[in-house]
């Protein structure tokens, strides 16, 4: 019988347990790392239990992968209607992030940043449509939510 342990079977069997261990690492940080920067807050959601928690402590998280999380900019905003009108056009707005349960609510939990991400409308100016498409349409409604702050409106 033949040794197995040859040079190239050892390199063999090293890379494949590289590579295994490079693929569950990957997989760990995609699944269980969060990093909330400065101006951000997280909704998370447990998928076994369905609890909704609120995280608005930056740095970085370290969660079961069970736990999906989905960050959003709290920063003010300016969001506009396309129009050629005399009335208000623009307001500066920012999501409250004590109005998370009302905006879960309303709208459900999800990515909110890979909504209306892959559209053909092709007049959108705007990189970031997902959550101020959503934060706009609640602006220019007329009625006051807990989860949005209009700062002044041009």
């Amino acid at each position: 019988m033949k040794n197995l342990l040859t040079k190239q079977n050892l390199k063999t069997v090293l890379s494949s347990v590289y590579l295994k261990v490079i693929v569950v690492l990957l997989t760990i940080y995609m699944f269980s790392f969060n990093y909330v920067s400065v101006g951000e807050c997280t909704i998370s959601k447990n998928v076994f239990n369905n609890n909704i928690e609120l995280d608005t402590v930056s740095g970085f998280k370290f969660s079961a992968p069970w736990i999906l999380k989905s960050n959003l900019d709290t920063r003010p905003r300016r969001v506009c209607v396309e129009c050629d009108c005399r009335n208000k056009t623009c307001v500066l707005i920012s999501f409250n992030p004590n109005g998370y349960k009302d905006f879960v609510q309303r709208e459900g939990w999800n990515y909110y940043w890979w909504r209306n991400r892959f559209s053909i409308n092709l007049g959108h100016d705007s990189e970031s449509r997902g959550l101020y498409d959503i934060l706009r349409s609640y602006a220019f409604d007329g009625n006051e939510y807990s989860f949005l702050e209009i700062k002044s409106s041009f």
